[in-house]
């Protein structure tokens, strides 16, 4: 008779395999959640480790009430093959395997020990008694759902079909209180011993099972490991794998009494009533994950630390232009020559000049590392000897230059290879726009790859640092205004100190101001710069800067309409002249007059009305 088709087929057990002429799967006699039901094919004969069912193919027929259970009596008349036409599918999967012999194997001899074994011992707790036995030779063994370990020394290898650490008295856990705190014990015995609802592993106290999901199903893990190194060691392994993968767990730690002997542990305290184990876990302390001292990137303080830490105090290496330690830019329009007056900063560092534009420098001469990308080696020759002529120069040994012309490449392998062995004080980079081979500086992806790299040379030699940008072209009513600088956000968020300068509507004068810094007081004042033959001077503080913005073409225009006008007038009064003097709308004259009046020419009274104040500056008031 062919058994394998009457098991598989007949009698629809789910989940078979077979291997040679045994088989196995999940038990059609009682609610089976594993495979735990062998059956051999030329027998007929089953077996189920579950729940005990022992019989045949006719007892099992009759137990499932199937039709004419008689038919499945073994006839040696009848072939293996008869029932199996070309129709026939089985309906659940069959896999050949060669290590399921072996498997069924286990699980007979499992059940086998369980029942011999489990029968030796008795707890003294009934629910407890079944995951206790004793072997025969006296040792004491305990009993998980798929395998059988000797005490302290190894599995039971022919009646275990899993030997990795396990959770023990896991099937226990869906009884438990959730309630109640759960109770984690280093060792069998312990969680045996213990009146607590609790649980151990199978392997040593620094070892955990690699799933132990289950266990947060509590709100509050309770850790009572045995009192000696490995045990305290464990306890915290264990609590912070926990709150790693359970934040809202509740995770404590049991604390021993410090007069007890090493190694004591829960099963040493029953003949104690368990009283240094109530005491414990009475002083268990909670887990938490400790705060991080280093995370990359950041430097980490907490509230105590940074109370108790005075705070470097800012120091300026150029009062009001160049604070130490600062990623520093200066940014400016085309033609108003910020290369030069970064080369003329430079030279003066290096000879340690009283001052640089009216602004002291304090604590003498610095090394100073100039790279130009730009203009190459010889106009970059041209303009150094142009400006150190016009001081007494002696900073030969405080002046290293790199350049390399206009070409686009990333510097900051190159930068930092000098830096490492030159050791400059200052780092100025003119510009930032051939420094790096970044294309597009207003996608921040690329911009933070420039950012980065000044971030990290600056950090990492102790250099101040100042970058040469450019203003986007237009917008010239923004004046030094921070938004004119080319490049995204994150260029301009990552320099600590934003000088802008500006060209005005005459010759070689600008304008220059401080518009962002973080950590050092600033004055915002506009300051007039005058370039004279190679080298910038300051001369003074301009407080309205809107004349110095407006082109002589087109203050003469504004002009020749004033020229007509009584010294107050109204915008009726302007719009007469102005279109007596030029064909354009009548728009452009509202505008016109909205510009002049911003500007020191005019004076707004009221609303619509106005008045001339030709207050203009001329050329020789600068010099």
């Amino acid at each position: 008779m062919d058994y394998k088709h009457f098991y598989e087929y007949k009698v629809g057990v789910q989940k078979v395999r077979i291997s040679g002429i045994q088989g196995i799967g999940l038990c059609p006699v009682n609610d089976d959640k594993k495979p735990s039901f062998s059956f051999n094919v030329e027998t007929g004969q089953n077996y189920c480790h579950s729940c005990g069912y022992k019989g045949n193919a006719y007892t099992l027929a009759k137990t499932l009430n199937m039709d004419n259970p008689r038919q499945y009596i073994n006839s040696l008349n009848i072939s293996l093959n008869k029932h199996i036409s070309s129709e026939y599918k089985p309906n659940n999967s069959v896999k050949n395997d060669s290590g399921a012999i072996d498997e069924v194997q286990i699980m007979r001899k499992y059940q086998e020990l369980e029942e011999r074994y489990g029968n030796r011992m008795d707890s003294g707790h009934s629910y407890k008694d079944k995951y206790v036995g004793k072997s025969d030779k006296d040792e004491k063994v305990f009993i998980y759902p798929k395998g059988i370990k000797i005490h302290k020394k190894y599995w039971i290898k022919e009646a275990s079909t899993d030997t990795s650490n396990q959770i023990f008295m896991i099937d226990e856990i869906s009884d438990f209180d959730r309630s109640k705190p759960l109770h984690i014990f280093e060792g069998e015995k312990d969680a045996l011993a213990s009146p607590l609802q609790g649980i151990s592993f199978s392997a040593g106290a620094t070892s955990i099972p690699k799933d132990i999901s289950v266990l947060y199903e509590f709100d509050k893990i309770i850790i009572v490991y045995d009192y000696d190194e490995a045990g305290q060691k464990g306890a915290k392994k264990l609590a912070q794998r926990i709150k790693s993968e359970s934040p809202k767990t509740i995770v404590k730690i049991a604390q021993w009494d410090s007069s007890l002997p090493k190694g004591y542990d829960v099963f040493d305290d029953e003949d104690n009533g368990f009283a240094k184990v109530d005491e414990a876990i009475f002083n268990a302390i909670v887990y938490e994950i400790p705060t991080p001292t280093e995370l990359e990137g950041f430097t980490i303080m907490t509230g105590k630390q940074a109370s108790n830490t005075t705070p470097k105090p800012t120091e300026w290496i150029i009062d009001n232009v160049l604070p130490k330690g600062f990623n520093c830019g200066l940014a400016g329009t085309t033609g108003s020559k910020k290369s030069m007056w970064a080369l003329q900063m430079a030279i003066c560092l290096a000879i340690g000049e009283r001052n640089f534009c009216g602004n002291r420098i304090n604590g003498g001469s610095k090394k100073v590392l100039f790279i130009d990308t730009e203009i190459g080696q010889d106009e970059l020759l041209r303009r150094y000897h142009k400006i150190k002529n016009k001081i007494d120069w002696i900073g030969d040994d405080n002046m290293m230059m790199m350049s390399k012309g206009g070409t686009t490449m990333d510097i900051w392998e190159q930068t930092e290879k000098m830096t490492k062995a030159y050791r400059p004080e200052v780092v100025i980079i003119d510009s930032m726009y051939n420094a790096t081979s970044v294309s597009d500086f207003s996608k921040s992806t690329g911009m933070s790859k420039v950012t980065d790299a000044l971030a990290v040379i600056k950090e990492k030699y102790g250099v101040t640092i100042l970058v040469i940008a450019h203003f986007n072209k237009g917008n010239d009513e923004q004046a030094t205004h921070i938004d004119r600088i080319q490049g995204s956000a994150v260029f301009k968020n990552s320099i600590e100190f934003q000088m802008c300068m500006i060209q005005t509507n005459i010759d070689d004068f600008n304008i220059f101001q401080v518009q962002k810094t973080r950590g050092v007081p600033f004055d915002r004042s506009y300051i007039g710069l005058k370039w004279d033959d190679f080298w910038f001077t300051t001369k003074g503080i301009i407080e309205d800067i809107s004349d110095y913005l407006v082109t002589e073409h087109k203050k003469k225009k504004w002009t020749s309409v004033l020229e007509d006008l009584p010294d107050r007038f109204d915008t009726k009064d302007w719009l007469n002249v102005f279109n007596s003097r030029f064909e354009m709308s009548e728009r452009t004259g509202k505008i016109w007059l909205k510009e002049v009046s911003r500007t020191q020419m005019v004076d707004k009274i009221a609303h619509g009305v106005y008045e001339k104040k030709l207050k203009l500056i001329e050329e020789n008031e600068i010099d």
